[in-house]
């Protein structure tokens, strides 16, 4: 059978808020680190986005140019002959 053993909370004192106990840091350093830490997640996530846009950006360009929309109609030589200049008297 499984037993389980209690575990003894962290006592916290009543008068600052600071926490007592084995692994106590004071409370700026745990906000510094956490601000620390939700730039570095917003950095990470910004450029994931970037990439991820880049990407999609890319393969967009590449179908357009595959695309007939990507080829003019309009052409001002015949293909395969030789292109006359005007003439400009």
């Amino acid at each position: 059978m499984l037993t389980l053993r209690q575990v003894q909370p962290i006592s916290e004192s009543a008068d600052d808020g600071s926490v007592s106990g084995p692994m106590a840091q004071p409370p700026a350093f745990v906000e510094y680190e956490r601000q620390k830490e939700d730039r570095m997640h917003i950095l990470f996530a910004s450029l994931t986005i970037a990439f991820v846009v880049l990407v999609l950006l890319l393969v967009a360009f590449v179908l357009f140019t595959m695309s007939p929309f990507a080829r003019h109609g309009d052409s001002f030589h015949e293909p395969g002959q030789r292109q006359n200049s005007p003439r400009l008297d």
